[in-house]
């Protein structure tokens, strides 16, 4: 039943994956998790509701899982139903695996790319003040690299 409530938000459904070993095995797998490319542009700021799979080996403790959901909640909007789960596989060995499933984001905007800016460079400008620079200055000077010439 929750699962359905977080699911049948209206919007795009994104997914997030990140997975991590070593000592701060949690706070990596959860940051990996929310800046996973599946999540594309998106956020878990805007989304109504997620899907928390938190999946670790036997040694998983609840300040782990605690520590994950922490990142999660601080990223999440104030208002998100989110709802977790934590699973013990013996196979992971030391590697804490996070599924982010965000639900009920708006629909995608275009992905059309913003035309970028361009500048323009007046060269006849710019030379015209190189030459006024260079202007009464020993020319064979300029000949020499400039390594050689500052040693």
């Amino acid at each position: 039943a929750d699962i359905h409530t977080v699911m049948n938000s209206k919007g795009e459904a994104l997914l997030g994956f990140g997975e991590a070993k070593g000592k701060e095995r949690a706070l990596n797998a959860a940051r990996l998790a929310l800046a996973n490319p599946l999540l594309e542009e998106k956020s878990i700021k805007r989304a109504k509701g997620a899907l928390i799979n938190i999946t670790g080996p036997k040694d998983l403790t609840l300040n782990e899982v605690n520590e994950v959901m922490s990142i999660i909640h601080k990223e999440a909007d104030d208002d998100a139903q989110i709802i977790f789960g934590a699973v013990i596989d013996e196979r992971l060995e030391d590697l804490l695996k996070v599924t982010v499933i965000a639900t009920g984001l708006e629909a995608f905007e275009s992905r059309e790319e913003k035309p970028k800016r361009i500048e323009t460079i007046d060269f006849e400008a710019l030379l015209s003040k190189e030459r006024s620079l260079l202007a009464g200055k020993n020319e064979e000077y300029l000949d020499i690299p400039t390594f050689i010439r500052k040693k």
